[in-house]
C-alpha cells in the first residue's frame, strides 16, 4: 500500500514537471489579425508585423525575421553566457491576442517571461527576468532588434510602397523609434519604451531595421569607433528570492496613419513631441525656434 501511494506520488511529480513542456506542444504556429496590428508567431517568435489596413499591402518586418531579444549575463566572477528564450516553453492564445515564451526549464542564471500581447490599437511587448541562482547576477547585454524591408527592389512598388526607413531618438526614457515608407505615405510604425524602460544605445542602418539597447557595457563597450553621448551601462540582478532580484522592461508597437498621428502617439506615451525651425541641426551663427510638447 505504502509503496503504490509513493508511486504515485512520483507519477503525479513527473507529470507537474513535464507539463510545461506538454503546454508548449499544444501550441501551434497561427496568426493574430485585430484592428490595426496583424502579425504571425511560431515557436521562434514574432514575425510578420503589418497594418492589415495597410492600403499597400505592406509588411514592415523582413521576410524570415523574428522579433529579437538579445540577453548577455554572467554570474558572480563567471564567464558571459547568451540567454535563448525562444524553443523552451511558449504558449498563445490569439483569441486573448497573446503569445508568451519562456526558458522554463533551463539551466540558465535568469529566468526570462517574454510577453506579446495586442488588444488591436497597439503590440505590448515585455520582458520580465528574475535571478535563478543563490549568487548575484549581471546583465551586461539586453537589446531588441526589428530588422525591416528596406526601400530596394526590382521595381517602385518594391522600394516605395513596400520599403522602410528607420528613424530613431535614443535618448534614455524618452526614447523611441518609428519606420517610414520611402514614399512618405502612411501608416508608419512607432515603438515607444514603456515606463521604467530606457535606451542607451543602437546599431543598424536606416534601410536594415534598428538593434537597440537598454544595456550595452559589453557590445558599446567595445565599439572602438567614435564616440556615444550616453553611458554603456550594465545591471546587477540581487539572488534569488532577495529585494532587487526581479526586473521588467517593455515595448509598445503602434501604427500612426498620419504624422500628427505618430506625433500624439509620442506625447500619450509620456514622451517629448519636438518641433525645430529651421532644422533639429542648426550653425551656432543662426537663430532657431522650437516647440516642445509632452
Amino acid at each position: 500500500m505504502r509503496h503504490g501511494l509513493l508511486l504515485r506520488v512520483a507519477c503525479l511529480l513527473l507529470a507537474m514537471a513535464a507539463l510545461p513542456y506538454f503546454l508548449s506542444a499544444l501550441a501551434t504556429p497561427g496568426e493574430i489579425n485585430k484592428g490595426k496590428i496583424r502579425f504571425s508567431f511560431d515557436e521562434r517568435g514574432i514575425s510578420g508585423l503589418a497594418n492589415p489596413n495597410d492600403p499597400f499591402g505592406a509588411i514592415v518586418m523582413a521576410p524570415n525575421s523574428r522579433l529579437e531579444l538579445t540577453l548577455c549575463v554572467k554570474v558572480g566572477d563567471g564567464d558571459w553566457t547568451d540567454i535563448k528564450t525562444r524553443g523552451q516553453t511558449w504558449d498563445a492564445s490569439p483569441e486573448e491576442g497573446t503569445v508568451t515564451y519562456s526558458n522554463a526549464g533551463s539551466d540558465d542564471p535568469l529566468d526570462v517571461i517574454e510577453t506579446f500581447k495586442t488588444d488591436g490599437t497597439a503590440l505590448d511587448w515585455t520582458i520580465d527576468m528574475e535571478s535563478a541562482r543563490n549568487l548575484p547576477v549581471r546583465i551586461g547585454d539586453l537589446a531588441i532588434s526589428v530588422l525591416t524591408v528596406g526601400p530596394r527592389g526590382e521595381n517602385p512598388i518594391q522600394i516605395f510602397e513596400h520599403g522602410f526607413l528607420k528613424h530613431q531618438f535614443v535618448s534614455g526614457h524618452g526614447s523611441f523609434f518609428f519606420f517610414v515608407r520611402a514614399s512618405g505615405a502612411p501608416p508608419f510604425l512607432l515603438v515607444t519604451v514603456k515606463p521604467g524602460t530606457k535606451l542607451e544605445y543602437a546599431t543598424g542602418g536606416r534601410r536594415t531595421g534598428v538593434q537597440v539597447y537598454v544595456h550595452s557595457s559589453l557590445a558599446g563597450g567595445s565599439e572602438t569607433r567614435g564616440t556615444w553621448r550616453q553611458e554603456h551601462t550594465s545591471l546587477e540582478l540581487a539572488p534569488q528570492g532577495q529585494p532587487g532580484s526581479m526586473v521588467s522592461y517593455g515595448f509598445r508597437f503602434q501604427f500612426a496613419d498620419s504624422y500628427e498621428e505618430l506625433r500624439e502617439l509620442i506625447y500619450q506615451e509620456g514622451l517629448f513631441d519636438v518641433r525645430v525651425v529651421p532644422g533639429m541641426t542648426v550653425p551656432e551663427n543662426l537663430t532657431a525656434r522650437f516647440a516642445l510638447h509632452t
